[in-house]
């Protein structure tokens, strides 16, 4: 639980920084409880309401609009993880060559 919570913060971070924040942007999470939680729908475990009060503090920021997806559909994000994963290593893939190649060929099929 504590990696869904630290990928949104890491994710809005990463928006922050690059100055997106003016955009209408989607967050579309494959963890009910995290999207509960930010939407109050359910209470928060303690030892995440450090990042849950920081996640909200960035939603606040911006344009969000905060929804759940089935992992299935999240194939995308669920590749780029177990990249980071499997391969030890920090990854910034907001360069489109850091993307591993099969992912690249998700996003071309899901946006043509």
């Amino acid at each position: 639980m504590v990696a869904e919570f630290k990928a949104l913060l890491d994710g809005l971070k990463l928006v922050q920084r690059y100055g997106l924040l003016s955009y209408n942007i989607m967050v579309k999470c494959d963890s009910l409880v995290l999207v509960n939680s930010i939407l109050g729908v359910c209470e928060c475990v303690w030892p995440l309401l450090g990042f849950l009060d920081q996640i909200k503090e960035l939603l606040s920021h911006g344009k969000f609009q905060v929804s759940h997806i089935f992992r299935e559909t999240n194939c995308v994000a669920d590749r780029l993880a177990s990249h980071v994963v499997l391969s030890r290593r920090t990854t910034d893939f907001s360069v489109e060559l850091n993307v591993p190649f099969d992912v690249r060929c998700f996003l071309t099929c899901a946006y043509v």
